[in-house]
C-alpha cells in the first residue's frame, strides 16, 4: 500500500477482528518487487499518526505488533485451513503449457540425477555429470543476460499460473526457444548414457532397462523396443 487515507480506512473496515483487538497491520511500500517504502509514504503516515477522525497510525516492528495482539489473543478469531489467504482460484488449471514445459524439463534432469547416482553407487569410476546438469538447470537466453532460466520460470507466480499475461508469454517463449529443446535433447543423451552404464553386466536382454523413477507404485502397459542395445525408461 502507498500509505494514503483511503487505504488506512479500508484496512480498518476489512479487519475481521474488530471489537476483539485494537491493532492491525498496515503493510506499505513496494512489496516483494523491491524498493520498500518511499519518503512520500513515510511522510503521509507520519501525518496520520494523530489526526482527528482517522485511525491512529504508528510505525513499529512486527515484534511490537504481535506483542500488542498477544495481550488480547483470547478474543481473536481463528482461521482454519489454508493460510495463503490470497486464494488464487483456478491456478492449477491455468497456463497448462507452462506447467507441461516445466514438468518435462525438471523430470528429465531429476531422472538423470537419479540414474547417475545409482551408477555412481555401483562404480567409483563413473563420472557424475555435475557440470552438464548445472549447465542445463542454468540455461539462459542471451537477451536476458546470465540467469537460470528453468529455475526462473519455477517462480511461484509463473508455474502456478497466477502471473500477468506478459510474464506467461515470456515463459512460453523461453520454453519454445531454448528450454524444452535443449534440456530434452541434452538431458535424454545424459539419461541414455547413465542407463547404459547401469545396465552393464546385468543379466537378461541386453540394453533393456525399465525403472519407475516416481515415488509411487505404477501399473500400466509399456511398449518395449526391439532388443539389441535400446532401453526404455519408465518415467512420467
Amino acid at each position: 500500500m502507498q500509505g494514503n487515507v483511503e487505504e488506512v480506512l479500508k484496512t480498518v473496515a476489512n479487519n475481521q477482528d474488530k471489537g476483539q483487538v485494537n491493532h492491525s497491520a498496515f503493510l506499505f511500500g513496494f512489496g516483494d518487487g523491491g524498493g520498500g517504502p518511499t519518503q512520500t509514504m513515510l511522510d503521509r503516515l507520519k501525518r496520520l499518526s494523530n489526526m482527528d477522525g482517522l485511525p491512529r497510525v504508528q510505525l513499529s516492528s512486527p515484534r511490537q505488533l504481535f506483542s500488542a495482539l498477544e495481550s488480547g489473543s483470547g478474543q481473536l478469531c481463528t482461521w482454519v485451513r489454508e493460510l495463503f489467504l490470497e486464494l488464487h482460484n483456478g491456478t492449477y488449471a491455468t497456463h497448462a503449457q507452462i506447467k507441461k514445459g516445466n514438468r518435462e524439463c525438471e523430470q528429465i534432469l531429476l531422472d538423470v540425477e537419479l540414474l547417475s547416482s545409482l551408477v555412481l553407487a555401483r562404480s567409483a569410476q563413473f563420472l557424475y555429470p555435475a557440470a552438464q546438469l548445472q549447465h542445463l538447470w542454468s540455461l539462459s537466453i542471451p537477451a536476458l543476460g546470465p540467469c537460470r532460466l528453468l529455475l526462473l520460470n519455477q517462480f511461484h507466480d509463473v508455474v502456478t499460473g497466477s502471473c500477468i499475461q506478459m510474464v506467461a508469454e515470456d515463459a512460453m517463449r523461453h520454453y519454445e526457444a531454448s528450454l524444452s529443446s535443449d534440456v530434452c535433447s541434452r538431458g535424454n543423451t545424459l539419461l541414455s548414457n547413465a542407463a547404459t552404464d547401469l545396465c552393464a553386466g546385468e543379466p537378461g536382454p541386453k540394453g533393456l532397462l525399465i525403472i519407475n523413477t516416481l515415488p509411487w507404485k505404477r501399473t500400466e502397459v509399456m511398449a518395449l523396443p526391439k532388443l539389441g542395445g535400446a532401453h526404455s525408461l519408465g518415467t512420467s
